[in-house]
């Protein structure tokens, strides 16, 4: 095979989606739930929740910082 048709060929695997960090976190079922509750109420997907969730918990720990 040639370079030329080395770099045509199509990659492999899942494509990047973007630029971050991935963490996984395993919860207990009481807390899944809760996170799916909180999902359902607000019209997110359970990954959005999980960041607004996140997002508002540090909001609330730097504001604490700050009195």
């Amino acid at each position: 095979m040639t370079t030329q048709a080395n770099n045509s060929r199509k990659k492999r695997g899942r494509p990047a989606i973007g630029i971050g960090v991935q963490v996984n976190v395993m919860v207990r079922p009481g807390l899944g739930d809760a996170i799916d509750q909180y999902a359902a109420q607000t019209g997110l997907k359970r990954t959005d929740a999980v960041r607004r969730l996140i997002k508002l918990g540090l909001a609330a720990y730097n504001a604490s910082l700050t009195e």
